[in-house]
């Protein structure tokens, strides 16, 4: 393109404008102008979530700690990190956070990158159910509805207050996938609860949150295939800590390089 503007002005004008040109050109190139590989980091970094979002590496770093750093690293200028987590986080609490906690609120209208994790703790796995709820042949939005029924719609107002709250400035809103621990699990009531039941409870949480991710412009990181494989009933152990629970230092740097790869395109 800079080669077919060169020979257009010297056509037109001569060397003399040429020049004027080319200094106009090594300019903006000097700042950056032209390269379209450049784009915007956040400065402002808030995580939402329960115990998932803070739990640690052995160098006691969180994924949202290695996401911080790793936007440091690349953009040259520091994140301002908020970690706005409770182990007891359900989507119904943080939906209460966000309409009445004003510091909440405001640490929201504040960011231009969010994460949410939160949905864990929404039902008890262990809980009593109707007999063939979220069974292999029942449909995944009949599973999400016998096992918790508010899921869905919790999320969709988190992501409509969320929206309200940062008043149509750019933001960049990643939204973590549920998992599935239980493949694997010497604590799981069965040897294939994590099969023939949870698989279908993380599938279906999954489902659900990243459509209402896609409806809101959100991005979904759906690590859930990644950890538990394409059907999500592989063990993730060699993701997880010791608790088989939550990320481990292989998790968690999955986790940071899902939330940074796509870049950050809403913030232009």
């Amino acid at each position: 393109m800079q080669r077919l503007l060169e020979l257009a002005v010297r056509s037109l004008f001569g060397g003399a404008a040429l020049v004027v040109v080319m200094v106009v050109l090594a300019a903006v190139s000097a700042c950056g102008g032209n390269d379209s590989s450049k784009s915007a980091a956040p400065s402002h970094v808030v995580g939402i979530g329960d115990s998932y979002m803070t739990a640690q590496n052995s160098k006691g770093q969180s994924f949202m700690d290695v996401l911080a750093a790793s936007i440091d690293k690349t953009s040259g200028h520091a994140v301002d990190l908020n970690i706005l987590a409770d182990n007891q986080n359900t989507t119904a609490r943080v939906l209460e956070s966000l309409r009445t906690d004003e510091s909440f609120g405001a640490a929201i209208a504040k960011a231009d990158m969010i994460v949410l994790s939160v949905g864990g703790n929404d039902a008890d796995p262990f809980g009593i159910y109707p007999k063939g709820t979220c069974a292999p042949s029942q449909p995944l939005p009949d599973c999400l509805s016998a096992y918790a029924p508010k899921f869905a719609s919790n999320y969709e107002a988190i992501l409509s207050k969320i929206a309200a709250l940062r008043d149509g400035k750019p933001t960049a809103i990643r939204v973590l996938s549920a998992d599935n621990p239980f493949v694997g699990l010497s604590e799981a009531p069965r040897k294939t609860f994590g099969v023939d039941f949870f698989a279908q409870v993380a599938a279906a949480e999954t489902e659900s949150m990243c459509a209402v991710a896609k409806k809101h412009d959100a991005q979904c990181v759906d690590f859930l295939h990644i950890f538990s494989g394409k059907d999500g009933t592989s063990d993730p152990e060699k993701y997880l800590a010791y608790d088989h629970g939550h990320p481990g230092d292989l998790g968690i740097k999955i986790i940071a390089a899902e939330l940074i790869r796509p870049g950050f395109p809403e913030l232009g």
